[in-house]
């Protein structure tokens, strides 16, 4: 499905949630993103870009962070995130 108007597409994506608590025929639907060959090659050169840049200006490795496009075509940006690595001890009795 296309939608042409960004702020009817936002309006489906925002109520996507509901689709969790659907009756159980709707259950089973699920809903992805569209891009085009040139779209998800610009997310991938964005992440590149980004993950680039990390490692010239920090001393914390790539593999520790998650980075991920967002924003509509043409003001994506690259949000940078880092991973939790700590561990957690759980006693069970």
């Amino acid at each position: 499905m296309g939608v042409k108007d960004i702020g009817v597409k936002d309006k489906i994506w925002t109520n996507l949630k509901y689709l969790k608590e659907a009756k159980t025929q709707f259950q089973g639907i699920s809903v992805a993103h569209n891009m085009t060959a040139s779209q998800r090659a610009e997310i991938k050169k964005l992440v590149d870009q980004a993950k680039s840049e990390h490692a010239s200006t920090s001393q914390d490795g790539v593999e520790n962070y998650w980075f991920r496009v967002v924003g509509q075509v043409p003001r994506m940006w690259v949000k940078k995130i880092k991973k939790q690595t700590e561990l957690f001890d759980v006693k069970c009795s």
